[in-house]
């Protein structure tokens, strides 16, 4: 338990202008999927992080296959 709380605490956060740099989208986009429960993020008082793990969850929801 104490392990994996320590793992928690040392991953990599992403921030909403890292999200949208990668998405090619806009910080504004991240913040609405954000407040819209689209994408699962923590809110640390003012601030919003992503974890990665949430962003690929998200990524392969919303996945459209072709045809």
């Amino acid at each position: 338990m104490i392990q994996r709380r320590d793992e928690r605490v040392n991953e990599q956060l992403l921030t909403p202008a890292q999200v949208g740099e990668r998405l090619q989208v806009t910080e504004r986009t991240i913040y609405q999927w954000l407040r819209d429960r689209q994408l699962v993020g923590h809110k640390l008082g003012r601030l919003w992080r992503i974890r990665p793990e949430d962003l690929e969850d998200f990524l392969d929801r919303t996945r459209v296959s072709a045809g």
